[in-house]
């Protein structure tokens, strides 16, 4: 019985993420520099919306550092559906602790961010 459960979840994890890489890329009109699927697999523990704000991996940093942020959350705004998957506070939490933050006034998906405390507006 356990063995059924836990195939399931196996399977149920690798459906999210398939679904989150196809999101991104399906959704991202504009070139942002960057492998947005290696960000993904790198990164998916720390940007999901279930779960806490965690300190993401030196790997999850190193894949945020070549990848265009602000880009893709130009990308983000202009599909909210990828908030159904991504949390945008988390996303910008691990910008800022893999020392590339958003500038204040940056819109990423329905949020502001505020630079000074790093926090988000509705």
């Amino acid at each position: 019985m356990a063995r059924v459960n836990l195939r399931s979840l196996v399977i149920a994890y690798a459906v999210v993420m398939i679904l989150l890489i196809s999101e991104i890329e399906a959704n991202q009109e504009e070139e942002c520099q960057g492998n947005t699927d290696q960000l993904v697999l790198e990164c998916k523990n720390y940007i999901q919306k279930p779960g806490p704000v965690m300190d993401p991996s030196k790997e999850c940093c190193v894949q945020f550092q070549n990848t265009d942020i602000p880009c893709l959350c130009r990308e983000f705004t202009k599909d909210k559906d990828i908030e159904k998957i991504l949390s945008m506070e988390k996303w910008v939490y691990v910008a800022k602790y893999c020392q590339c933050p958003l500038k204040s006034g940056t819109k990423c998906g329905s949020k502001l961010a505020d630079a000074f405390s790093w926090n988000f507006f509705a």
